[in-house]
C-alpha cells in the first residue's frame, strides 16, 4: 500500500478524472526532511498556487487528513475531499493543461516517489515547475 503522501498525490489525479480539473497540489519537504508539506486549492484564473488555499499542512508517511476519516485508499480520500469541499468545488469536466501536465508527471514517477517541488535542499521536482501550466511564482 502507498504511503499517505502518495495517496494524496494520486487523489488529485482522481479528482481531475472526476471533473474537478481546477484543483492543484503544491508540495515539498520540511527543512528537516521528515515531513511532506502540501497545499491544495483551486486555481484562480488558471494560476496556482492560489490564495486562499483550502489545505496547507504537513504530514509524515501516515497520519490524518482534515477531509477524510478513512484515508486508506485513493478512492476514500477522493470521496472525502469531494464531500468536505462540495460547496467550493467547481466541476469543469474539461481536461486543463494543468490536469494533463499533472497526470503525466505523476505517471512518470517511480514506485514510492513523493512529489517535491521545494525543500531547503535541491528538491527533485523543482525543474518541472518551469513547464507547469499556470504556475504562479
Amino acid at each position: 500500500m502507498d504511503i499517505l503522501p502518495i495517496r494524496i498525490m494520486k487523489m488529485i489525479k482522481e479528482l481531475h478524472q472526476r471533473g474537478y480539473t481546477l484543483i492543484y497540489l503544491y508540495s515539498g519537504m520540511s527543512p528537516s526532511g521528515m515531513n511532506w508539506r502540501y497545499e491544495i486549492g483551486q486555481m484562480k484564473d488558471g494560476k496556482w498556487p492560489a490564495f486562499p488555499n483550502w489545505i496547507n499542512t504537513s504530514i509524515t508517511s501516515e497520519g490524518e487528513t482534515s477531509w477524510a476519516k478513512d484515508n486508506s485508499t485513493v478512492a476514500s480520500l477522493s470521496d472525502g475531499f469531494q464531500q468536505h469541499f462540495k460547496d467550493r468545488l467547481i466541476q469543469n469536466y474539461k481536461p486543463t493543461a494543468y490536469s494533463k501536465w499533472y497526470a503525466n508527471l505523476i505517471e512518470s514517477f517511480e514506485d514510492g516517489e513523493i512529489l517535491e517541488f521545494y525543500a531547503d535542499y535541491e528538491a527533485r521536482h523543482t525543474k518541472f515547475l518551469a513547464t507547469a501550466p499556470g504556475f504562479n511564482e
